[in-house]
Formats: C-alpha cells, sequence, structure tokens
C-alpha cells in the first residue's frame, strides 16, 4: 500500500506592512470572517477561472479538479476533495499477471483524490490546515494558492500566511540515520558563487549570472551511497549555519538537498529548511479503506484530522500552561 500522511500548516493573517499585526481569524479587515472565504473557495475559484472546474499548470503537467459542489462544513470546520494527477506522457495500465490492459493517452491524467481539513477557530489568530498526501504527492501548492488568489482580490491590505506547522523531524532523522544517501543536491543562486564554478567567455551568448541558478548533484554509483552521513547528522546537530565541506574551503552553497533510501523508498530531505518543513504524519496503518476502490474512506481521513487537531490544540494549552 502506498504511504499516506497528512501533512499539517498553520494559518494567519496580518496587516500587509506590519507582519507583527496579527489579525484575529473571525475579526479582520472591519468584522470579515476567514471561515466565510473557505467555504466560498469553489464558487470563488469558478469564477476566477473562467467557470472552468478543471485548471492544466502547463509547467508541471499537473492537472486540478475543484468540486462542482460547495466543500463539507461543521461548525468551523470546513473540508473536502481536490482531485489532482500529472499529464503530458503516455501511462501504461498493467492487469495482475503483467498484461497492458489499456494505455492512458498523454493527454489524459490519472486522479488521484487529496482529502483537506480547515479549522478556522473563533476569537484565535491562528488555525490550521490538514491535507492527505499520498507518498510525495500532495495539493498543497494548489490549494494554498487559490486560497491566497481569493483572499488578496478581496483584501489587498493584509496578508494570509499558510505554513509549515511545527517542526516534527522524526521520520527525517530516522532516514538519516538507518539508511541510505543516494544523492546530494548543492543549490547555488548567487552570482558570485555561479561564478566559481561556471564560466562562459562568449561574449555573443549575453550571458549574465542573474539569470541563472546552479546545482551541483553527486550520485551514488549502484547499490552504494554517498559515505558522508556523519557529516550531516553533525550539520544538524549544529543548526542550519553549519556548513558541508567536501573540499579545502566551505561550500557556498545556498540549498542543500540529501536523498536517503530506506527499506526501498527514497525521501528527498531538504536540509536548507530542517527547522521548517511542514509536519508529516503517518496515518497508513491508522485509516479504514474502502474494499472496491482501495482509497482511505472519507469518513476515517476526517475522524483522523479531528485527532490530530485536539493533539495540537492539547500541544499549545501545555505549551501555555
Amino acid at each position: 500500500m502506498s504511504k499516506i500522511s497528512i501533512s499539517v500548516y498553520k494559518i494567519s493573517i496580518n496587516q500587509k506592512r506590519d507582519k507583527s499585526a496579527i489579525e484575529d481569524l473571525d475579526d479582520y479587515a472591519n468584522g470579515n470572517d476567514l471561515l466565510d472565504l473557505v467555504k466560498s473557495l469553489p464558487a470563488q475559484f469558478r469564477k476566477l477561472n473562467s467557470n472552468n472546474l478543471v485548471l492544466d499548470d502547463k509547467g508541471t503537467s499537473r492537472r486540478t479538479i475543484i468540486p462542482n459542489d460547495n466543500f463539507d462544513v461543521s461548525g468551523r470546520i470546513v473540508s473536502g476533495y481536490i482531485t489532482s494527477g500529472d499529464f503530458g506522457y503516455e501511462t501504461p495500465i498493467a492487469n495482475p499477471v503483467g498484461e497492458i490492459v489499456y494505455n492512458v493517452p498523454k493527454e489524459n491524467s490519472p486522479m488521484r483524490p487529496f482529502y483537506f481539513f480547515i479549522h478556522i477557530p473563533k476569537n484565535a489568530k491562528k488555525g490550521y490546515l490538514l491535507i492527505q498526501r499520498f507518498e510525495n504527492f500532495g495539493v498543497y501548492t494548489i490549494l494554498s494558492q487559490m486560497i491566497r488568489r481569493v483572499f488578496n482580490l478581496q483584501f489587498s491590505q493584509y496578508t494570509i500566511s499558510i505554513s509549515p506547522e511545527g517542526v516534527d523531524n522524526t521520520e527525517a532523522l530516522n532516514y538519516l540515520e538507518n539508511g541510505r544517501i543516494s544523492k546530494a543536491s548543492f543549490g547555488f543562486s548567487q552570482p558570485n558563487h555561479i561564478a566559481s564554478i561556471f564560466t562562459n567567455n562568449n561574449q555573443n551568448d549575453s550571458f549574465d549570472y542573474n539569470d541563472v541558478k546552479a546545482d551541483i548533484v553527486i550520485t551514488a554509483k549502484r547499490n552504494r551511497e554517498v559515505g558522508f552521513k556523519n557529516t550531516i547528522l553533525n550539520l544538524i546537530g549544529h543548526g542550519k549555519d553549519a556548513r558541508v565541506k567536501l573540499t579545502n574551503q566551505d561550500i557556498p552553497y545556498d540549498k542543500l538537498k540529501i536523498y536517503v533510501n530506506l527499506n526501498g523508498v527514497e525521501k528527498m530531505i531538504d536540509l536548507s529548511k530542517w527547522d521548517t518543513f511542514s509536519r508529516d504524519i503517518d496515518v497508513t496503518d491508522e485509516l479504514k479503506n474502502n474494499p472496491e476502490t482501495g482509497l482511505p474512506t472519507k469518513d476515517s481521513l476526517n475522524n483522523k484530522c479531528h485527532e490530530i487537531l485536539s493533539k495540537l490544540y492539547d500541544g499549545e494549552n501545555e505549551t501555555n500552561d
């Protein structure tokens, strides 16, 4: 079974020119309630998308379908599904004995439903967005962009933030300690740093370092590993200001991504965001599946999100006590 997890994000609103001026979610901009905006997202999105339920992102070859009906509303909670999938390549479909029974044309998309759960509390400056993920696939980007787009059109003097909540690095740390590092990617964006690794002296090209980014990627050979696990663990222990040294000088990278394989499953860990990536809670074995579709049932996803939400607020209460 594919891994199913719930990613957790926090929601807040502040005045555009003053990030410290955080507003109550149910009382901002002269009495507006964010719950009303979230409930109206399907209709608002259709209006912005020329009354089209389908959004095709040509850059990522991702197709997203926004539900025609309204989302489910229960008190201060809004939940529902957004369906998404990739297009742009032909996908063979095989039966249990390995026979190809159908080819999905490249213009079509095998779609998956992704469950989301939004809580907008009263008299509070922070709410929560919980999103279901299949393996490394989710709909955070499209859903957060949809919310921001609708919000910004209505409240231009305010900023809505939808950012990762908390830091639970247990799973990532387990991968680093017990897995095999298969690849490391060092990202560069500063022009002077790029110039130190790449030079183009052809004047006819009009090459400008400000126009590009660069990555140096170290990949392990087959069945081997990139052997600097202790270096990475030491870096984590010293915080994000520590640097990896692979030469006599500190590598002037801006981003460091490590790819780790554990029990046949590879996970990308962005160490430049070690303190900021979302809390990703594995719920694969805690959900009830529909025997016909193999997908988790809506009720079990909803119950698990309620359970996670309760734990989040319990943790806040413990911190405040």
